[in-house]
């Protein structure tokens, strides 16, 4: 995947995966106890990839951040970005590198 943000695949994709050969197995009848500890496995696999798709999510909302300066009064930090607020951005060499929440940089 290109986006490092991205919850990756191969946990819910491997839990799917194990949960088919567990039911193969039941169907089969060919061990309670492996079928059971490789539902166990599935599910677990699946629950994982569930926190990292939550996680993700939650974290690529907070990418945005919001501009507490007291100076500029913006709301978002992409505001200060694009106004080139001297308050709180960072500049190297005449270019924007970020934004700060410190104003007193």
């Amino acid at each position: 995947m290109s986006n490092n943000s991205q919850t990756p695949l191969w946990p819910l994709l491997t839990g799917v995966a194990t949960l088919s050969i567990s039911a193969i197995l039941f169907i089969l009848k060919s061990g309670i106890l492996v079928s059971v500890l490789f539902l166990l496995l599935g599910s677990s696999l699946m629950l994982s990839w569930y926190y990292l798709y939550n996680k993700n999510k939650y974290t690529s909302k907070k990418k945005g951040s919001e501009c507490v300066c007291p100076i500029c009064a913006h709301n978002d930090s992409e505001i200060c970005l694009h106004n080139k607020c001297a308050c709180c951005i960072i500049m190297k060499n005449d270019k924007i590198i970020g934004h700060t929440n410190n104003s007193l940089q």
